[in-house]
This record gives C-alpha cells, sequence and structure tokens, in this order.
C-alpha cells in the first residue's frame, strides 16, 4: 500500500513539474512578442491620448510578470550567487531587522535568505522581508534624519507622518524628515545614482547608518550587481546628513594606540574610600591677632633712600667701548730653525739625481749614498 502511495505522489509531482515548465514556455514566448509590439502599443496610446482617451503609462508595459519558479528555486539561485561572489549566506538573520525601521522594514519582519559581504568598498546586506527584496548598504556615520526617494507610482508602504515631501530629483519623489538637510544632499553624485537606478528599484531611502532600496518581486544575480555601484555612490554622498548626536564611538575600529588601563571596579572603589566613622585630619590655621598690611598703590609712599640720578643713563658701560688695555702674553710658540730648507723632495732628489728646488733655494743636489 505504502509502495502505491509513493508513486501516486510521484506521478501528481510529475504533472505538476510538466504544467508548470508549459506556462513558463509559453511565458518566454510571449515576451519577444510583445517587445516587438511595444512601438506600435506606444505610437496607439499617443492616437489614444489625442482623441481623449486614457494612455497605457511605460510603468505597465515594463511590469510583465515574472518567471514562475518552482518553489525554493529563489533560495537557491541566491544561495549559489553569494558562493561564486565569495558573500555569506543565510536563512535568517534577526538582527538587521532591529536595525531597519522604515520602507519596507517597517513591518519588523525578520530577513531572510540573507547575502552579506562587501561590494565596492562598502558592506552591504541582501534580504527578503515577507516578500519583499530589499538591498541595503552600510555608510559609515549615523544620522538622525531620514531621506527617502520614491517612485511617482510606489505602491508600497505609506510614508511616516514625519516625512514632509520636498520636490523631485530624478524621477523620484523626495521625502525628508529635515528638508534643509535633504537639499544639501542632493548633489550631483545623489542624480548621477539616482539616474543609474534601474526601473526595478522602486524606493531608496537612508536610515541610521544604512542606504536601503526596495526592488520588485523577481530580480536576479545581475539586477543585484547592477544596482552595488549607485548604492555606494548614495553611501557616500550621504556623509553630508547631519552626524547622530552623542553617538558612541567605535574604539574596536579605529588604529590600535597604547594599551589603556582597564577600569576599576566598583566593590574595589568603595573598599578603598574610608569608613564613615574615622574623621579625616584638617591642618590647624593660624591667623595672626593683627591683620597684615598689604603695599598699596592708592597712597604715595616713600620706602628707603634712593640716590637722585639723570633719567636715561645707564651705569653699566657698552660692550666693546673700553680700551683694550696692553699685555705682554705672547702665548705658546714652536721654535724653528730657518736655516736649512725643507726635507720632504729628499726622497725625490735621490731618484733624479738633483735637487727639484734648486732654481728656488739655490741649494746642490745631495749626493747620492753608497751601498
Amino acid at each position: 500500500m505504502s509502495v502505491t502511495l509513493i508513486f501516486a505522489f510521484a506521478a501528481v509531482a510529475l504533472v505538476i513539474a510538466a504544467v508548470l515548465w508549459r506556462l513558463d514556455a509559453r511565458g518566454r514566448a510571449s515576451r519577444p512578442e510583445a517587445a516587438e509590439d511595444a512601438p506600435a502599443r506606444r505610437e496607439a496610446g499617443a492616437s489614444e491620448g489625442e482623441t481623449g482617451q486614457p494612455e497605457r503609462s511605460e510603468q505597465e508595459e515594463r511590469r510583465a510578470p515574472g518567471r514562475l519558479a518552482m518553489p525554493g528555486q529563489g533560495r537557491r539561485e541566491r544561495r549559489s550567487w553569494a558562493q561564486e561572489a565569495g558573500f555569506s549566506f543565510t536563512r535568517t538573520d534577526d538582527s538587521l531587522a532591529e536595525e531597519w525601521r522604515r520602507g519596507a522594514a517597517a513591518s519588523g519582519a525578520t530577513a531572510h535568505d540573507v547575502v552579506t559581504g562587501v561590494s565596492e568598498g562598502h558592506e552591504f546586506a541582501l534580504a527578503d522581508l515577507d516578500s519583499t527584496t530589499i538591498v541595503a548598504v552600510r555608510r559609515g556615520a549615523a544620522s538622525d534624519v531620514v531621506v527617502d526617494f520614491r517612485r511617482p507610482d510606489f505602491s508600497g508602504e505609506a510614508h511616516s507622518s514625519d516625512l514632509r515631501e520636498c520636490g523631485e530629483l530624478e524621477g523620484f519623489v523626495r521625502f525628508s524628515t529635515d528638508p534643509g538637510a535633504a537639499e544639501r544632499l542632493s548633489d550631483e553624485r545623489v542624480s548621477a545614482a539616482l539616474e543609474a537606478m534601474p526601473d526595478f528599484v522602486r524606493a531608496v531611502w537612508c536610515e541610521s547608518d544604512w542606504v536601503l532600496a526596495q526592488l520588485d518581486r523577481g530580480t536576479h544575480g545581475h539586477d543585484w550587481e547592477a544596482i552595488m555601484a549607485p548604492m555606494s555612490w548614495l553611501a557616500d554622498a550621504a556623509h553630508a546628513l547631519p552626524p547622530r548626536a552623542a553617538a558612541p564611538l567605535k574604539i574596536e575600529d579605529a588604529l590600535p594606540s597604547r594599551l589603556m588601563p582597564a577600569p576599576v571596579p566598583e566593590e574595589e572603589r568603595s573598599s578603598e574610600q574610608e569608613p564613615e566613622g574615622r574623621e579625616t585630619e584638617t591642618p590647624a590655621v593660624i591667623r595672626p591677632e593683627e591683620p597684615v598690611e598689604l603695599p598699596t598703590r592708592v597712597n604715595k609712599q616713600s620706602r628707603g633712600v634712593v640716590a637722585p640720578r639723570s633719567l636715561g643713563g645707564d651705569e653699566v658701560p657698552g660692550i666693546g667701548e673700553r680700551a683694550e688695555e696692553p699685555s705682554d702674553y705672547q702665548g705658546t710658540r714652536v721654535l724653528r730653525s730657518q736655516d736649512a730648507g725643507p726635507s720632504i723632495f729628499d726622497d725625490l732628489a735621490e731618484q733624479l739625481g738633483r735637487d727639484p728646488l734648486e732654481h728656488m733655494r739655490g741649494l746642490q743636489a745631495p749626493k747620492k749614498k753608497e751601498n
């Protein structure tokens, strides 16, 4: 009986797989035809717009149904992509949901199918919150200011009550808790990053020390790689936001320095203190009976005798004005005889057979020594 049930379940699974494969093949075949008919539909839409009928938006054309996939295929694809790129993959991560409070993360759902690593010089995390795919890039500093960029037709979670609309930028509607800070943030780097965002990016926002992006369903590895560079540009530009007040310093991330002494435990501090019953010894202060009169400039007083002298005179003579005194000291001398000439050329004179300095001193060349 059990063998019959196993064969029955296998047959049902085979039929389901065949049906899914057939539907997937139809979807693939219909997409090229839809792409070829897109210009014709745009022209038809333009003519309908002239006649007063509503024109079909490009966003509706872009939102084509994704590929049908077997259960668990997305997880396997994400794990394979993480292994090929050298990233880490985990099934769930409860700590990420605690750091994100805005956008799709406002529900507090646990992050699952999480990929973490470093790309473009920034730490990033790719995860699914419920049925929404989130890409988050960590930036260097945290800020209490939130800046949210959303597509005009974004149909996700409503923005918080503390976010105020402050204009549009590169096809995104901008919201922020501080419109002035959001205006200072929106420089050339932010414009280039938002312009480079693919159409499947529905919203981008900055909160705390993260820059997050919400993606459409059905994205794949090449889609995630395409947004890493624009996300890193936004993370660099987000340093222009005001830093968080009283943010703790991350000493463990700093360069090593001299060792700091360990803090003294409270028990040792209390034991080192003196007991309550013991009185501290204070030195006795002896005060004079009569107050000491201190000098003052209020009343003119004369203390001692001062001989009158001309103003501007100097009793010390200037340097170099005193005449030099005669001295009979001759110093140390070496007595030298000037009768004989120099002897440094004697060896040369023996070799030449004559005195090389004969024309100078008029001396005879020394005779050769007989062996």
